[in-house]
């Protein structure tokens, strides 16, 4: 379907604000004192501004697995991005971490320019829609491996093997892929508070 991509979208949303008079200051919220009429918030450049209404919108971080080798092959054959990184695998054989909805619909995005795409799931079912889930279970490119954690992920210079643990029958095993995308859901970034 044809639409906006999100960059683009928070650019036109950015000029639409400027528009109409907002200031845009790219900077990282130190302390904010939110009581009273005159909320006041502190920047890390050094930079205090008054204002009467603050709208507290951190976004959330991708949420890890929390395995060792995550941090270490993150950007070196782990994702947690199917359109920004999916390119990056064209012709290769990666593996998804997860069942909802973005897990689901990337894996399918990435069957169309990947060798092959496994979908570890800790469950015996997915979480995510229907309409997404008949659209992988058709697509012969996904494979789906019920059951199942990641519990580490190994390599030299890049990422080249996922271990496994099947949560019913403690079966360990280990797979080659050339790529892991973890969609695990988010974390609300929540520091500012």
């Amino acid at each position: 379907p044809d639409g906006v991509m999100g960059p683009d979208l928070m650019e036109s949303m950015q000029r639409q604000a400027e528009r109409f008079g907002a200031e845009i200051v790219f900077d990282d919220v130190e302390s904010a004192d939110l009581q009273g009429e005159l909320k006041s918030v502190h920047l890390s450049g050094g930079q205090d501004l008054q204002t009467r209404t603050v709208i507290v919108a951190t976004g959330s971080n991708y949420r890890h697995l929390n395995v060792p080798g995550e941090l270490e092959y993150s950007g070196k054959g782990v994702s947690y991005c199917a359109t920004c990184d999916g390119f990056f695998f064209r012709g290769k054989d990666v593996c998804v971490v997860g069942g909802g909805d973005v897990a689901v619909e990337d894996a399918i995005y990435l069957a169309n320019m990947c060798n092959s795409v496994t979908v570890f799931h800790r469950r015996d079912e997915l979480r995510a829609n229907k309409r997404s889930q008949d659209a992988a279970f058709a697509n012969g490119k996904i494979t789906f491996v019920w059951n199942t954690i990641v519990t580490e992920l190994k390599g030299d210079d890049q990422l080249r093997s996922v271990v496994t643990k099947n949560v019913k029958t403690d079966e360990v095993k280990e797979w080659t892929f050339d790529g892991c995308f973890i969609f695990v859901g988010y974390d609300p970034n929540q520091d500012v508070y």
